[in-house]
């Protein structure tokens, strides 16, 4: 056989080099969409990266919040407590003193070197600071707290304004739904925890076994225009509550409607309701004392006030200032805890208010607070009908209540704007078939400032926590680094 060649097709040849063209071109094409698919897959996760971080900051900012309450709910005199080198307390004016030792906290930390907060469970990577502002806080009960958070290298910072949970929450408080056994007598044993002695009362939901131990009812007519609350059974006549209602009563009915007597209106779903447990009266107002002290350091006691002794009247005129006379009183303010040294009655004076639409009053009495209603000999009443009253009236052992109440006939209504607490219920008429035949009925409205503001060194229950009651975002006040923005 001979050798020789094959003679290639010119065409086959064109195809061949056509088709490695487009595999070139292909693989070229799959190369960049895999680069690019690359590029896409890091941006993404970067940006993913960047938005969990964002999101983190902002949930690290308010932990910052949350752990700042449970340092108050453990001491309440923790508002003391802050870095007054910070901006935001430095700007305010804050009186503050840096807790040390075991004490310490490193939320308070400031600058490129200061220390942060850990957010627990987070492995240190999400942390928060925060700054606080007490300048209000002894005329107002209000702190304000700027909490920053950090994740990575983002930042971001919320001002929430706090206030203790009190008293002053409640239109209408009481401990126990009863006469003040001090101004009525003792009632029966049955009505006592212990018996014998007859000091402690029972509620009425921890079975009091005896038929009649003073209580009270809100009567026909009565209209309460705001949250109510009584660690006691509450016992209404055809009332009207256009508020929240709540009660520590722990067994059914929660609250008692009289016999013959029209319904009871409760014009918010879900009310009455049960609470979370009694609310505690503090033993006494000598807490307030303390705060006419001139020797106590500044975060302690700002602002003392003044301290009157025996029979004081006041008499608030329309120019915004107020005329106090004592004559029983020696010391105004006191220099030490047991009063014996301390400022003439003339260096506090007449008091001024700066604003009449900001101002608030608070009154707080030991004993019973009396709204004023005197009779003459014929026990005929000396003044006219209705009385307004806007103060926020705390009675800390004993009850608040109209004087001559079962007398005098008719008296109109008795209008308070503002919040009322007290131990036991303190009668404001007498009812024939639930309706007023003698003293006030009843128009009290909350004063919805107290929602976010306590008159000065107005009383708190003996355990207390601290709600937030505004919360806004603003720009970071830290970089990552820790340096001020």
């Amino acid at each position: 056989m001979s050798s020789g060649s094959v003679k290639q097709d010119p065409l086959e040849a064109s195809d061949r080099g056509a088709a490695l063209v487009m595999v070139m071109a292909v693989g070229m094409v799959l190369s960049m969409l895999m680069a690019i698919l690359v590029v896409v897959s890091v941006n993404g996760a970067r940006q993913a990266s960047k938005d969990a971080d964002w999101n983190a900051a902002l949930a690290a900012a308010y932990a910052g919040v949350d752990e700042y309450q449970s340092r108050l709910s453990s001491d309440t005199s923790y508002y003391r407590f802050g870095n007054s080198a910070a901006p935001f307390s430095k700007e305010s004016g804050s009186v503050l003193v840096a807790p040390s030792g075991s004490n310490a906290n490193p939320a308070f930390g400031i600058g490129v070197t200061g220390t942060w907060g850990a957010v627990n469970g987070s492995g240190g990577r999400a942390q928060f600071r925060y700054e606080v502002d007490n300048s209000t806080y002894a005329t107002s009960g209000r702190i304000r707290v700027r909490s920053t958070g950090k994740v990575g290298d983002v930042t971001r910072t919320v001002t929430a304004d706090l206030k203790q949970q009190g008293f002053i929450d409640f239109l209408s408080f009481t401990d126990y739904e009863v006469q003040d056994p001090d101004i009525v007598g003792k009632p029966d044993k049955g009505c006592y925890k212990d018996p014998d002695t007859r000091t402690v009362l029972k509620y009425a939901w921890e079975t009091r076994t005896a038929s009649d131990c003073n209580e009270i009812t809100f009567a026909s007519g009565d209209v309460i225009t705001g949250p109510v609350h009584s660690n006691d059974t509450i016992r209404t006549c055809g009332t009207r509550f256009e508020g929240t209602v709540t009660t520590a009563n722990t067994k059914s009915p929660i609250t008692v409607n009289g016999s013959g007597c029209a319904e009871t209106k409760f014009t918010l779903a879900g009310y009455p309701t049960r609470s979370d447990g009694v609310i505690g009266m503090p033993a006494t107002n000598s807490e307030l004392k303390k705060e006419t002290r001139s020797d106590l350091e500044d975060s302690d006691v700002p602002r003392p006030g003044c301290l009157y002794t025996g029979p004081t009247q006041f008499t608030f005129t329309a120019n915004g200032t107020v005329t106090i006379k004592s004559p029983f009183t020696k010391m105004t303010r006191i220099g030490n805890a047991a009063a014996s040294v301390g400022s003439a009655p003339d260096e506090c004076g007449d008091i001024t208010y700066v604003d009449a639409k900001e101002d608030i009053l608070g009154l707080v009495g030991n004993n019973a607070v009396w709204v004023f209603n005197p009779l003459d000999s014929s026990k005929k009443p000396l003044l006219g009908k209705n009385r307004t009253i806007n103060a926020a009236i705390l009675s800390v052992a004993h009850t608040f209540q109209v004087q001559n109440y079962s007398q005098g006939g008719k008296r109109g209504d008795l209008t308070v704007l503002g919040a009322i607490a007290q131990k036991y219920r303190g009668p404001v008429g007498t009812t024939s078939a639930g309706s007023i035949n003698n003293g006030y009925v009843k128009a009290y409205t909350y004063d919805e400032r107290f929602k976010f503001k306590a008159p000065p060194k107005f009383l708190n229950p003996v355990t207390t926590t601290y709600g937030v009651t505004t919360w806004v975002e603003s720009a970071a006040a830290f970089l990552a680094n820790g340096a001020a923005r």
